[in-house]
């Protein structure tokens, strides 16, 4: 196989997961779980919906 490249750390502009804000942490936890774990978190929180929870709720 042919080397292409090296891949190298991308973080311009991009807050780490320590600083996200607190306001932040639902909405950002739901959009990079991804769309299976989205799946089940929405059926252990039913009848509600995940983005009417906590962080600490959904973790």
């Amino acid at each position: 196989m042919p080397y292409i490249g090296k891949v190298t750390e991308f973080s311009e502009g991009k807050e780490s997961v320590n600083e996200i804000k607190n306001e932040k942490k639902v909405a950002v936890f739901l959009s990079v779980v991804g769309a299976t774990a989205y799946g089940v978190v929405r059926n252990l929180v039913q009848p509600d919906l995940p983005k009417g929870k906590s962080y600490q709720e959904l973790i």
